[in-house]
């Protein structure tokens, strides 16, 4: 269980990461392309929707390696996350 909770931490932190990367350009570039400007709040959902799973995938796994007694909470709210993030990506990309 700790390499899912490590692998969806390290995959939802670093595609965070890039997605803010991403949405950094489109500031720097909206006053040259104004039409950015509707689409960067949709980046910053979907870089939320990633922060979220990678969040709480550190959580999950360092609750797993320390034994602590919220690891199994932690491992629901990891799914939840990655259940419920996934829906809204979904929801997003279609809008």
């Amino acid at each position: 269980m700790q390499i899912v909770n490590l692998l969806v931490a390290t995959l939802g932190s670093v595609m965070s990461l890039v997605v803010l990367v991403v949405a950094l350009m489109y500031v720097v570039y909206i006053p040259d392309e104004p039409r950015l400007a509707g689409q960067l709040p949709k980046l910053l959902v979907i870089s939320a929707v990633f922060a979220a799973p990678g969040a709480l995938g550190w959580l999950a796994f360092w609750a797993w390696l320390r034994r602590r007694p919220y690891r199994f909470i932690a491992e629901a709210a990891l799914a939840a996350a990655v259940g419920g993030g996934g829906l809204i990506l979904v929801a997003v990309l279609r809008a």
